[in-house]
């Protein structure tokens, strides 16, 4: 095994690397605080520090042969249902998740996010966003106990 990066996987890294040591080092002007008494900085600078973590697993990451083999120095194109897809997923919870509530939220932006996938089937993307809007009711209204309208209507 050897250590073999691209460019665009180098920007990707770089990028990851300036926005989760930005999010760090915001989160510093607030108190830290512990881990059984977290404070308001806490969460900017975990998750900054995780995403630092990733971006330097990006560049140190072993290519083996079967990588090099499997690339074959040919470009993928572009998945533009893909882009499309998540990206109307983001803004129909956006828009649904301030009108409609977490539940209508989330649920469309997985239904929408999983049919960017062509191997997904209409059923499979119903029962994912199904799947996922139950365990994100179970996670944050029940565990977490945030105060998050599951309905609102206008």
């Amino acid at each position: 095994m050897h250590f073999k990066t691209n460019r665009r996987e180098l920007l990707s890294a770089a990028l990851m690397l300036t926005i989760g040591a930005a999010a760090a080092w915001g989160g510093t002007h607030y108190e830290v605080g512990t881990l059984a008494r977290m404070g308001p900085g806490f969460f900017p600078v975990a998750l900054g520090a995780t995403l630092m973590l990733l971006a330097l697993l990006m560049v140190f990451t072993p290519v083996t042969a079967e990588d090099e083999a499997a690339a074959g120095g040919a470009r993928e194109p572009a998945n533009t249902r893909a882009w499309i897809c998540v990206t109307a997923g983001v803004i129909a919870f956006i828009v649904l998740g301030s009108l409609g509530g977490l539940v209508p939220g989330t649920f469309a932006l997985v239904l929408l996010s999983a049919f960017g996938d062509q191997r997904n089937t209409a059923s499979a993307c119903v029962l994912l966003a199904a799947g996922v809007t139950l365990l994100a009711v179970v996670l944050f209204r029940l565990l977490l106990q945030i105060q998050i309208p599951l309905f609102t209507w206008m």
